[in-house]
């Protein structure tokens, strides 16, 4: 929830790339809590919720603690998988990049 503020300004320096899709990936067993999060937060974005980190998603992402970022190219392939959290200056630098390919 740190990284959430972050975020925020992040998007609205990325909002004139229409091609950028934000994916949240929550792994909380308990549904209503996370979705009640998301609401309360107001967090923008494309939302979904696995059960736990047994499910199929964190177990093929090799997913061990939340948060973890990744960077996914338009051709559907990891682009970056330890991109620098939206807290550092340089996750503009690479976003950008990875768009340009």
């Amino acid at each position: 929830m740190q990284q959430v503020p972050y975020a925020r300004e992040l998007k609205k320096r990325m909002e004139d790339h229409d091609d950028l899709v934000f994916l949240y990936i929550s792994v909380d067993t308990d549904e209503l809590a996370w979705r009640n999060k998301v609401a309360d937060e107001n967090i923008r974005g494309v939302h979904l919720n696995v059960p736990g980190f047994a499910h199929d998603v964190p177990q093929n992402y090799n997913l061990r603690g939340v948060p973890t970022f990744y960077v996914i190219g338009r051709n559907g392939r990891i682009f970056d998988n330890r991109p620098p959290r939206p807290s550092n200056p340089r996750v503009d630098e690479v976003l950008l990049s990875a768009l340009a390919q």
